[in-house]
């Protein structure tokens, strides 16, 4: 993500916990918005461009959403 590179292999993929521990560690010099323990139940366009969150503790509009899903077995990798 912008402003923090990834260490590791820059041709590989990383396991759960360095993946973990990057998301960790993107967090402190950027103090972002993060809502731990909050379900996602959908993601929309906004009205005024970029996303409106809906989650269990309320809604949230975003400029940019990261969508994380899936097994890190299986990468996929956008075109």
């Amino acid at each position: 993500m912008p402003g923090l590179p990834f260490s590791g292999d820059p041709d590989g993929y990383p396991d759960k916990d360095e993946a973990a521990d990057y998301l960790e560690a993107y967090d402190a010099p950027f103090d972002l918005p993060v809502h731990l323990g909050s379900r996602v139940t959908s993601v929309r366009p906004g009205p005024a461009g970029g996303f409106t969150v809906e989650t269990s503790t309320g809604s949230f509009t975003a400029t940019e959403v990261v969508v994380a899903t899936g097994p890190f077995h299986t990468p996929q990798v956008p075109g």
